[in-house]
């Protein structure tokens, strides 16, 4: 079944399910898009009855996803389409679940605050898309650590790093990326004040311009080589 909302999606109480799988619905599943805010106060929302199931943050421009621990939310697969930008500002977001994939589209954003994303599922940041990294580890390939937590996690080189919020000190945190390792399109810097501090927790190679745009970088013992820096900060 394809569903979709042209304005905000909220679930108040209740309960939300994609399919229903018994004997006479092997292939139910829902392709569910959404073009503005997802809000989830209450109840249990739940998209990872079909492996086949999708829930896609669609449309030009940006949208909220505003979610309550008094919801329980199991997601199956969460795409944010190329040209949204989606912005995580509940306090939790939903798991992955096992053999489902929240995967950030080439042109999209996701922005994550200091939210963790979880589960036995899978991530992925597609080649020119950007990560918006606001916890204090930043991002890990391994480990309950950062922002992404999920079972497996795929960064691409080609995507955009950006590392914002008000922890200080802030650390990149150790990740992988693919095809190239430890190389990255764009890092952006930008956090609430000049004194804050992003710390470098491996070497990294950018193929394009490092922006600090607010805050510094520290090399930390490790090397960040740049074609060109943006900046009136120094990296010390």
């Amino acid at each position: 079944m394809k569903c979709s909302v042209a304005e905000d999606f909220i679930l108040k109480g209740g309960e939300f399910y994609d399919a229903k799988m018994d004997h006479t619905k092997q292939n139910a599943s829902l392709k569910m898009s959404v073009n503005e805010d997802v809000i989830l106060l209450n109840g249990i929302f739940t998209t990872d009855k079909s492996v086949t199931s999708e829930f896609i943050m669609t449309g030009i421009g940006t949208s909220r996803w505003i979610q309550k621990p008094l919801c329980k939310a199991s997601l199956g697969n969460v795409t944010v389409a190329s040209k949204h930008v989606l912005q995580i500002k509940g306090e939790t977001f939903g798991d992955i679940s096992k053999g489902h994939t929240f995967q950030i589209s080439d042109g999209a954003e996701l922005y994550c605050e200091k939210v963790v994303v979880k589960g036995e599922g899978e991530f992925v940041l597609e080649s020119n898309a950007m990560l918006a990294i606001g916890h204090p580890e930043g991002i890990y390939s391994n480990g309950a650590k950062g922002n992404i937590q999920t079972q497996k996690r795929t960064y691409n080189s080609g995507a955009t790093y950006y590392y914002y919020m008000n922890s200080n000190p802030q650390e990149t945190g150790v990740f992988q990326t693919q095809p190239k390792q430890n190389v990255i399109g764009k890092l952006i810097v930008n956090k609430s004040s000049t004194s804050q501090v992003l710390n470098l927790s491996q070497n990294l190679l950018l193929e394009s311009p490092c922006m600090v745009t607010l805050g510094d970088i520290r090399s930390n013992g490790f090397e960040l080589k740049v074609k060109e820096v943006i900046s009136t900060a120094k990296l010390n």
